[in-house]
C-alpha cells in the first residue's frame, strides 16, 4: 500500500490529508480459529463499570415511606453493560517487503519508506464496524527548546482506510471458508479478532521546510522527527467524541539532503599586523596625522572546490599569502592553524541570526578539531596547497550534527508567544601568527610554546579535548597584535551525487480479481528502470578510495 504524503503546498494544513492512490497487501491473519464472541456475548463486551435501574411495578403513594427491595430476588435490579473497546495493538516498523529484513531508520525527504504496519487483536475481542474506526497515519517534526513547550514544525497526515477495508475482505474470504464453525464473528458485523499486517510506502515529503534532526548534547534545541499509527473510533459515552483505542509511534532520523556545490569565489582579504613588536603596532606619528606602516600589509587569497561536505569528507584548502612589498629582504614565519569550529544560534528574533557579525544569539561555540604548520617567507609569497582537514578524524560516529537553520513562528492561539530562530552552522577557521625574523628576537618555537615539526610538515588532527591542543587565546597572548582569524562557511550533511541515475529495481504488487462473489489476491512481479538514490558515477570501492584524498585537485 503506497501512502504519500501532501505536497509542499497542502504543508500549510496541519490536517491535510490524501488517500493512497494504490494497494499492495501482504495481509495474514494469524488467529487459529478466529472465535471472537459477538456483539451480543457477555465475554467479549465485558468492562469494569456499570449502572443499575430499581424496576418498580407499581407507584407509591407514601413519599416517605423507605423502599424495600429484596437483594436475594435477582429480579430486583436490572444491570445494563455499556459497550467495551477492543484490547487491540499497532506497531509500526521499517522493514524491506522483499526479504523482511529492518531497514536503519534514517530517510531523506523525498525518499520513499517501507513500513509494515501489524494490527494485533485479541482473539475474544472485536471491531464492530457500528464504531466508526479510522486508520490514519502522520508525519510529525518537533522543535525542543528548553524552558519552553516544544513546538511542531510540520504535520502531515493520510488516510489508510484502504488497509482497514483490505483486512475486512480478507476476513470476509476467511469466514467463507468456515462458516459452520459458530465461534467466528461474522465479518459484516465486525473485524473479527487476529493478527493483521499491511505493508506500506510511505513517500517523506520534499520541502526545505524540513531541517534535518538535530539531537546534539547539550544544546539549546533540537529537533526530532516520528512516524505516528493511530486508530481511533466513536466515543459511545460522549456525542460527537472520539477514543484512541492503538497507537504506535516510530522515530527516525530526517537526513539532510546536500548536493556539492560549486567552488565559491572569495576576494582577496588585506590586513595589517604588527611586525616590530612594539606598542605602536602599525602606526607612526606623521604631520597629518597617524597612518599605517605599508610594510605591515598581508594578503591572503583563500580557495576552496566545495562548500557542503559529509562528515566523513576532508576539507582541501588552498591559501596564498603576500607578504608586505618592504622592507626587502625581510624574513617572515607564518604559523598557520586551521579548525572546525560549529557555532549555536537560539534567539527569538529571526533577523538576529542574519547579522554581519554573526554573533547575535550566539548560544554555543565549540571547537571540534583542528591542525597547524609553520612556512617561511622572505619576500616571496607562501603558496600552502596541503591544508587538508579531515571532518570525522578518530571518531567512530558523528555527534555534533547536520548544519540546521530553523525559523518557526508562534502557535496557533497564542498571541504572547515569540518566534524561535535556531541554527547549527560551521566553518573552517584558518588563523594566522605572523612573525618578523630579527637576529635577537624571539623563535616561533619560543612563541608558540612547544618544538614545532620541520617547515610545512602538518600536525595530526587534534581533538578540543586533547591536552596537547594549540589554544588560540595563547597565541594572541604571544603574538600580540599579529593574529589573524579567516572563517569560511561550511555545510556539513550527507553529499552524494544528484539523483538521476538510471537501473533495474524489482517490483511486486497485489492484484484483486472478481471472481463470482468472491475476490482473491494474486501476486504479480515485475522489473522496471528507476533513478531513486542512483549514481552516475558508481563510487570506488574502498581499497582504491582510501589511496586518495577526496576533492584533491
Amino acid at each position: 500500500m503506497a501512502a504519500a504524503f501532501p505536497s509542499p503546498s497542502q504543508l500549510l494544513s496541519p490536517h491535510a490529508a490524501t488517500t493512497p492512490t494504490s494497494v499492495a497487501s501482504d495481509l495474514s491473519l494469524n488467529s487459529p480459529d478466529f472465535d471472537a464472541p459477538g456483539p451480543s456475548s457477555p465475554r467479549g463486551w465485558r468492562s469494569r463499570d456499570f449502572w443499575g435501574s430499581p424496576k418498580h411495578s407499581e407507584r407509591h403513594d407514601f413519599q416517605h415511606e423507605p423502599m424495600q427491595v429484596d437483594e436475594e430476588d435477582p429480579r430486583a435490579f436490572s444491570f445494563t453493560y455499556p459497550p467495551s473497546l477492543p484490547q487491540c495493538s499497532l506497531q509500526a516498523d521499517f522493514q524491506s517487503t522483499d526479504c523482511r529484513v529492518d531497514v536503519p531508520p534514517a530517510f531523506y525527504p523525498g525518499q520513499s519508506i517501507p513500513t509494515v504496519l501489524t494490527f494485533q487483536l485479541d482473539r475474544y475481542s472485536s471491531l464492530p464496524h457500528t464504531l466508526n474506526s479510522t486508520l490514519t497515519m502522520s508525519l510529525v517534526g518537533t522543535l525542543h527548546t528548553p524552558h519552553a513547550p516544544s513546538r511542531t514544525i510540520i504535520c502531515v497526515s493520510v488516510s489508510l482506510a484502504e488497509g482497514l477495508a483490505l483486512w475486512a475482505r480478507d476476513a470476509q474470504q476467511a469466514y467463507a471458508q468456515r462458516q459452520t464453525e459458530s465461534s467466528m464473528l461474522d465479518p459484516a458485523m465486525g473485524l473479527p479478532g487476529g493478527t493483521y499486517s499491511l505493508p506500506l510506502t510511505v513517500q517523506v515529503p520534499s520541502t526545505p521546510r524540513l531541517p534535518p534532526t538535530f539531537t546534539v548534547p547539550n544544546s539549546s534545541f533540537a529537533v526530532t522527527y516520528a512516524l505516528i499509527v493511530s486508530l481511533t473510533c466513536d466515543d459511545q459515552l460522549r456525542r460527537g467524541g472520539r477514543i484512541v483505542l492503538a497507537e504506535a509511534a516510530r522515530a527516525f532520523e530526517m537526513m539532510p539532503e546536500t548536493l556539492p556545490t560549486r567552488a565559491p569565489v572569495y576576494n582577496d582579504q588585506s590586513f595589517y599586523v604588527r611586525t616590530d613588536r612594539q606598542t605602536d603596532g602599525g602606526v607612526i606619528g606623521t604631520a597629518k596625522g597617524l597612518v599605517r606602516r605599508a610594510n605591515t600589509r598581508w594578503t591572503i587569497k583563500p580557495a576552496i572546490q566545495t562548500t557542503t561536505y559529509s562528515p566523513t569528507s576532508t576539507i582541501p584548502l588552498k591559501l596564498v599569502l603576500t607578504p608586505p612589498a618592504e622592507p626587502v629582504g625581510q624574513t617572515y614565519h607564518v604559523l598557520v592553524r586551521i579548525a572546525l569550529i560549529r557555532r549555536e544560534h537560539f534567539t527569538n528574533n529571526a533577523d538576529d541570526l542574519r547579522d554581519r557579525d554573526g554573533r547575535k544569539g550566539l548560544a554555543k561555540e565549540e571547537e571540534i578539531l583542528h591542525r597547524y604548520a609553520w612556512f617561511e617567507s622572505h619576500g616571496e609569497s607562501i603558496d600552502i596547497a596541503n591544508a587538508h582537514l579531515p571532518i570525522m578524524h578518530g571518531e567512530t560516529a558523528w555527534a555534533h550534527g547536520y548544519s540546521t537553520v530553523l525559523n518557526v513562528g508562534p502557535p496557533p492561539n497564542s498571541p504572547g508567544a515569540d518566534q524561535i530562530a535556531v541554527s547549527s552552522t560551521f566553518h573552517v577557521a584558518t588563523t594566522m601568527a605572523f612573525l618578523a625574523v630579527h637576529p635577537e628576537g624571539p623563535t616561533l618555537d619560543q612563541l608558540a610554546g612547544r618544538e614545532l615539526l620541520p617547515m610545512g610538515q602538518w600536525s595530526p588532527p587534534t581533538p578540543a579535548n586533547s591536552p596537547n591542543r594549540l589554544s588560540v587565546s595563547n597565541l594572541k597572548r604571544n603574538f600580540p597584535g599579529a593574529v589573524r582569524t579567516l572563517p569560511l562557511p561550511v555545510v556539513i550533511g550527507s553529499v552524494s551525487e544528484p539523483r538521476g541515475a538510471m537501473y533495474m529495481s524489482s517490483w511486486w504488487d497485489l492484484q484483486l480479481v472478481s471472481n463470482g462473489e468472491r475476490e482473491v489476491g494474486r501476486v504479480i512481479e515485475g522489473e522496471a528502470i528507476t533513478s531513486e538514490n542512483g549514481w552516475i558515477d558508481p563510487p570506488p570501492c574502498y581499497g582504491d578510495a582510501v589511496k586518495e584524498v577526496p576533492y584533491e585537485w
